[in-house]
């Protein structure tokens, strides 16, 4: 099944190309690539619907296992369904327990008959876990393959990842998947030295940051009484808990809006209520909503962290998203956080679940209107200059021609 998505936010159109369109150019000219997601496309991942908007040599369509039908869109972009969930579940329910096919070599076979079909140059998987299943579709067919790795799937302790299918896949093809058949992206330095310490290859590993359409945000002056924002999924790596912690111990910093959803949001929800605390919880907003809410508050507020399992950030896209708004960020200095935010120029970091660090920080960037103004500027002028979309995509496209052998 193939799905043209074509509504969605205003933005340039990703090029989807026909069945046989392979490309057998060389270094700089164009090809094909099939970017694959396992389930397609939640409305956080932005930065995989930005990915197939921005590709200019290599034309995109997209391969998923699990369509959302209420999920992001992605204008112009064919979606390549490789299996249906529901009709395999139910052939499998009528069959006895021993006859069974393994579910995930389904959708690797899936997969596979796709690469088939259309014979791109380069799949593309976001995420390790993915990525474990495409190598071994694209072993079957012959296709290069690079994976991203965006930060839980390069952190999180094994026995977490053992707790469902998917995360064993990768773990049983660990070796194969970062130094074996694929090409490597990771998203931060953080998360390239934790794949090198996992036994990536260095000659496989490349480091490119998730990037923003920087010309889609309008810096705006900021304002020390301007409500704080704080955008992410309700999730203990997030710590948002420390964030209202901060401001119930500090009842003088300005309330917060606090865009997201997730598991934790009820009980985050009564700790504000608790203890007193102003936040108002606005839920899932597009991306169109977030550019507004950042144009209207004084500061980013990002205490990321390491989860109990090991889990933590990539690169988080909203830091880029703040700076390109030209809105300094403070938060912890974590993992792809250090990279987007420079400490004392465009934002502020403090020590990980450094709370009362996180709070005195805020107060004194939030009591000195200059030194405000002075990083929103430079916030936005460094990303600009290093993570904008079109320089991030094009440099993408320099790992799938070396994927290709034609770097």
């Amino acid at each position: 099944m193939t799905r043209l998505m074509e509504d969605g936010p205003s933005s340039p159109v990703g090029r989807g190309w026909p069945a046989g369109a392979g490309s057998s150019g060389g270094a700089g000219e164009p090809g094909t690539v099939t970017v694959y997601r396992r389930t397609f496309l939640p409305p956080s991942e932005t930065f995989v619907r930005d990915h197939l908007l921005h590709l200019q040599r290599y034309a995109a369509r997209a391969a998923t296992t699990y369509l959302i039908p209420t999920g992001m869109a992605v204008p112009g972009v064919p979606v390549d369904v490789a299996v249906d969930r529901r009709l395999v579940s139910r052939l499998r329910r009528r069959l006895p327990s021993a006859l069974r096919a393994d579910q995930l070599l389904d959708e690797e076979r899936g997969l596979a008959h796709l690469l088939s079909i259309h014979r791109p140059d380069v799949l593309h998987a976001h995420f390790g876990t993915d990525g474990a299943l495409a190598v071994g579709a694209a072993g079957r067919v012959g296709v290069p393959t690079v994976v991203t790795f965006h930060g839980y799937d390069a952190t999180v302790k094994p026995e977490a990842l053992r707790e469902d299918a998917i995360g064993r896949l990768l773990l049983d093809r660990w070796q194969s998947v970062v130094a074996g058949r694929a090409h490597v992206i990771a998203v931060s330095r953080f998360i390239a030295d934790q794949l090198l310490d996992r036994g990536a290859s260095p000659s496989r590993l490349h480091v490119v940051p998730c990037g923003v359409d920087t010309r889609l945000f309008t810096p705006t002056p900021t304002g020390a009484h301007r409500p704080l924002l704080f955008v992410g999924r309700l999730v203990e790596k997030k710590g948002c808990d420390d964030l209202l912690r901060v401001l119930s111990a500090r009842p003088e910093l300005p309330p917060v809006d606090i865009v997201g959803d997730g598991p934790l949001r009820g009980e985050l929800e009564q700790t504000a209520r608790r203890s007193g605390v102003q936040a108002r919880f606005l839920g899932t907003r597009s991306s169109d909503e977030v550019r507004a809410l950042m144009r209207q508050c004084s500061v980013v507020v990002m205490p990321s962290r390491r989860a109990a399992q090991g889990d933590t950030e990539g690169l988080p896209v909203t830091s880029l998203e703040a700076g390109a708004s030209g809105r300094p960020v403070v938060g912890y200095a974590h993992s792809g956080l250090i990279d987007s935010v420079i400490s004392g120029q465009t934002g502020t970091l403090v020590p990980e679940r450094d709370v009362e660090g996180l709070g005195r920080s805020l107060v004194e960037l939030l009591g000195d209107e200059v030194r405000l103004a002075e990083f929103g500027v430079a916030a936005r002028e460094h990303v600009v200059a290093n993570f904008d979309i079109r320089s991030t995509t094009e440099r993408i496209e320099q790992v799938y021609d070396v994927a290709r052998g034609r770097g």
